[in-house]
């Protein structure tokens, strides 16, 4: 870089003298005020030469008096020295074009096909972009349904992907038996059948682009393409039920509890002995989410219960005998969030409860002891000390669905639907 310095070259600190590449974040090391530090960067400043001043040359000839550098030396060749461009000087310093690429040596026939082919890939890149566009502005308007601005770029966004994986040419190709057989191998083949579904969609609003913008386009290919679209997405619907049918769906409360014990589950309980100065970010958020999933398996509660729980809410437990002689303890929560009035309550197992004991007094003490976090008086909290949401919840609730493997994916609603609900409030009954 001969016109201008690297911007992470290093600079030297005019306090201790040392090299540094960040002079700016190793300034505030020193504690130095803002505007001393915008004086010592300011005077340290490198200024860019622009690409045109960059890009100038110096004459090389002898006989040239001036020095300053020329932007464009061929120019600079005929204008002052008065050469042309069959001199052989002339042909030394500037790189003669030549007139034809079938001129060259035949080792550049491959490079003239590589050019061709780069070509006729922009062209496929343009059309795929012209296409979108005007699709996308057709979506924004009456005919095409006065969609927001967010959908119709997405949708528009999915049409040029499907364009470019058949590589469409023409804004009607799409409507040929061959581009017809090359979206049906890449529906049913390359993505899943719940995507193809939205992609078949797309397709039929496109075909009604077409309607409407092309009056010179026979109308029966389009009509026929809709249909061979509808018979296409029931198949996908029924596949995706199959697929859906094959995962394992919860039906009982007891396949809860058998996912509480399982082996795949305890292992966030090892966390809970670790020391605190093993503690991560990553071990926080496992054992939070551990707390979290175990709760709600129990109680079958809705997020905001365990969102809206605080410190003080949770020493105030009572402990409550049930008459099989196990222990339960009962927290009031108020700030619950939902349509019931008054404070809700959640209920915790005696062991549950040692976990919970455990994570209030010791990991949690463990984050907010950390550097530049402020006190929070609810029970969950992040990794820089703020209280959790809902939507938390709900993330470790899927957090541990994946980790254990038990599904593939699922909501967390499927713990605190009215059926679980049901189950676990006539379990929760203090045996009356």
């Amino acid at each position: 870089m001969d016109s201008f310095e690297d911007s992470s070259s290093k600079k030297k600190c005019p306090v201790c003298e040392i090299s540094i590449t960040h002079l700016g974040k190793h300034l505030k090391t020193h504690k130095l005020p803002e505007d001393e530090i915008k004086t010592i960067m300011y005077r340290n400043r490198k200024r860019r030469i622009s690409k045109k001043e960059q890009n100038k040359k110096v004459c090389p000839l002898s006989t040239c008096q001036g020095l300053e550098p020329h932007p464009r030396l061929d120019v600079h060749f005929r204008r002052f020295h008065k050469m042309k461009t069959s001199d052989e000087l002339y042909k030394m310093y500037i790189n003669k074009r030549k007139n034809s690429l079938w001129e060259e040596k035949t080792g550049n026939v491959n490079k003239v096909k590589n050019d061709v082919t780069n070509k006729k890939c922009e062209l496929t890149k343009s059309i795929e972009y012209h296409i979108s566009q005007k699709f996308e502005s057709y979506l924004l308007t009456s005919k095409g349904g006065n969609n927001d601005t967010r959908i119709s770029t997405k949708m528009a966004y999915e049409l040029r992907k499907i364009f470019r994986d058949i590589k469409i040419e023409e804004e009607t190709s799409i409507l040929t038996n061959h581009y017809e057989k090359k979206l049906e191998n890449w529906l049913f083949s390359k993505i899943r059948s719940n995507s193809a579904i939205t992609y078949c969609k797309i397709i039929r609003k496109y075909c009604d682009f077409l309607l409407d913008n092309h009056t010179t386009v026979n109308v029966y290919p389009i009509n026929q393409l809709k249909d061979t679209l509808r018979c296409w997405k029931m198949q996908l619907r029924k596949n995706h039920r199959k697929t859906s049918l094959l995962k394992k769906q919860l039906k009982d409360i007891n396949e809860l509890e058998e996912l509480v014990k399982s082996t795949a589950l305890k292992k966030y309980e090892k966390y809970l002995h670790v020391p605190n100065t093993a503690i991560t970010c990553a071990v926080h958020i496992s054992i939070r989410n551990y707390l979290i999933y175990s709760a709600l398996a129990d109680n079958g509660c809705r997020p905001e219960l365990l969102s809206g729980l605080t410190m003080k809410e949770f020493s105030h437990a009572i402990v409550v005998k049930m008459k099989d002689g196990s222990i339960l303890y009962e927290i009031y929560v108020a700030d619950h969030k939902t349509a019931a009035s008054g404070q809700l309550k959640l209920f915790l197992k005696n062991d549950l409860y040692g976990y919970y004991h455990v994570y209030a007094h010791r990991i949690r003490e463990f984050v907010l002891r950390r550097e530049d976090v402020c006190e929070c008086e609810h029970f969950f909290i992040t990794w820089s000390g703020k209280r959790i949401t809902s939507s938390d919840v709900n993330a470790a609730v899927n957090s541990i669905w994946k980790k254990t493997k038990v599904k593939e994916s699922d909501k967390a609603s499927k713990l605190y639907k009215n059926e679980v609900a049901e189950i676990l409030k006539t379990k929760s009954q203090y045996n009356q």
